[in-house]
């Protein structure tokens, strides 16, 4: 049985750990513990009636797979929110080095942009953290732009 309930858990890993999630994977399970018990009792061995669970799981005998998936798309819409469609135009040559990367890593087109763009904002936001540091520490100390040539200008002229 454990085998069954941990194939559920890797079925459902990619989705928010919602209390909705939690009560259709309670739902599924006890389908697919119902149909294990009832191969059992048919005389098939104990791998036999895992491996007929595991195969005949999204069927219907689940207890209307149409309305588990409705259910999913439900938890999906909440945990993505306000999604938008945007067109973005690509050179060529950019969009094949996308779609090449994004295949090699069995990934879509848009998730790979997405997380290029996460990245980047990112990067940008850490940048002017950085800066305003940075900032902070010259107007405590009193140091301009102008100070911290100098000193670079003098570092340099030590070196030669």
């Amino acid at each position: 049985m454990d085998v069954i309930k941990t194939y559920l858990d890797n079925v459902f890993a990619a989705f928010p750990q919602t209390e909705k999630l939690r009560a259709l994977k309670g739902e599924m399970l006890a389908g697919m513990e119902e149909k294990y018990h009832a191969l059992k009792n048919e005389g098939k061995s104990e791998n036999e009636a895992i491996g007929g669970v595991i195969a005949n799981f999204g069927r219907v005998s689940f207890g209307g797979i149409d309305e588990h998936i409705q259910t999913l798309y439900i938890i999906s819409k909440e945990r993505f929110m306000a999604v938008s469609t945007v067109n973005i135009s690509f050179q060529t040559e950019l969009l094949g080095q996308i779609d090449r990367v994004a295949q090699s890593e069995a990934r879509t087109r848009s998730e790979l942009i997405r997380e290029a763009a996460r990245i980047y904002i990112e990067r940008k936001n850490r940048w002017a953290s950085i800066f305003a540091y940075g900032e902070s520490l010259a107007a405590k100390y009193q140091i301009s732009e102008e100070d911290v040539n100098e000193e670079i200008r003098k570092h340099r002229e030590e070196k030669k």
